[in-house]
């Protein structure tokens, strides 16, 4: 695998959510890759993982995540637990702490936050989540460039998302 910080990245949000008792499946998975590079790139201009996205039924994926999925798997840092029926969810687990060597304190707080901003909520509410300028514009199967995340038009901040962004910063310490 030649992008080692993309299979960090997955490494690290894997073994974070265990580390917080929260199941991790394959929608949360990609979908939180996705907010965290999407908010690098529309802060820094460059995206944490430089990976390709690409429309699914189910939102944004990563266009390598299945090969990364496997070097974790084949090299025993993470084990998939497949659904058991048609009601379950493919599910992620670390079995070994992540080498985020790769990933910088921005990143792993990106990533972080990507992760908290999924928690609570269903994967069918995840999934219409991704219905906005970006997702119309792709075609299924077609790239969706991070670029395009600058046409979404910017909403109101609702007083409890300022408040809960605040409280973030200050505890990822990059509060003013």
């Amino acid at each position: 695998m030649k992008n080692d910080k993309f299979k960090a990245l997955v490494h690290f949000m894997i073994a974070q959510c265990q580390e917080w008792s929260v199941d991790l499946g394959a929608i949360r998975l990609n979908r939180a890759l996705w907010y965290a590079d999407v908010a690098a790139y529309q802060e820094n201009k460059a995206s944490i993982t430089g990976v390709k996205y690409i429309k699914q039924h189910q939102g944004p994926v990563p266009e390598s995540i299945d090969a990364v999925l496997e070097e974790l798997v084949a090299e025993g840092k993470i084990r998939i637990q497949q659904a058991r029926n048609k009601f379950d969810v493919q599910k992620f687990a670390a079995l070994t702490p992540p080498n985020a060597s790769s990933l910088n304190d921005y990143d792993r707080g990106v990533a972080t936050t990507s992760l908290e901003a999924l928690f609570g909520r269903s994967t069918n509410i995840i999934s219409e989540m991704k219905h906005d300028i970006i997702w119309e514009a792709a075609f299924l199967g077609e790239e969706i460039p991070l670029y395009a995340s600058y046409a979404v038009p910017q909403g109101q901040v609702r007083p409890e998302a300022h408040a809960w962004a605040v409280a973030q910063a200050k505890r990822l310490g990059t509060a003013n």
